[in-house]
C-alpha cells in the first residue's frame, strides 16, 4: 500500500498498527479525474468573471447613456442655466433628506384632508 504521498509503507507486523497513518491506494484514473475536475472549476471560475465583467461593463454604459440622456434634457428645459439649476435641485434635495433624517416628520396626515364632510 502506499500512503498519500506516493511513498510505500513498510508492512512490518511489529504489534504496533494503531499508530500507523491511514493509507489507500491513488491509480491514474482518480488523479485524472481530479485534474480535470479542477481544470473544469478553473475555467467555470473564468467564465464567470468574464460574465460579471461584461454585466458591469454593460450597467456602466447604461449609466452613461442615462446621463447623457439627463443632460440632454435638462438642457432642452432650462436651456444654458441647465447645469446650474441642476445643482440647486440637488442642494434642495441633500437638505431635504438631512431634514427627514433628523427629524423624521410625517409627510402627511394619517386621516384623509376631506373638508367637505367636516363642516357638515
Amino acid at each position: 500500500t502506499y500512503n498519500v504521498d506516493g511513498q510505500e509503507l513498510n508492512n512490518t507486523d511489529d504489534g504496533n498498527e494503531s499508530q500507523e497513518e491511514p493509507s489507500f491506494t491513488l491509480n491514474e484514473e482518480f488523479l485524472e479525474y481530479l485534474r480535470k475536475s479542477e481544470k473544469r472549476r478553473q475555467e467555470r471560475k473564468e467564465k464567470q468573471r468574464k460574465k460579471m465583467k461584461e454585466e458591469e461593463d454593460q450597467m456602466m454604459l447604461g449609466v452613461k447613456i442615462n446621463e447623457i440622456a439627463q443632460d440632454v434634457k435638462l438642457t432642452d428645459k432650462y436651456g444654458d442655466n441647465a447645469e446650474e439649476i441642476e445643482q440647486l435641485e440637488t442642494q434642495l434635495e441633500l437638505s431635504f433628506n438631512t431634514y427627514t433624517d433628523r427629524k423624521h416628520p410625517v409627510l402627511w396626515p394619517i386621516l384623509p384632508l376631506n373638508l367637505r364632510y367636516a363642516c357638515q
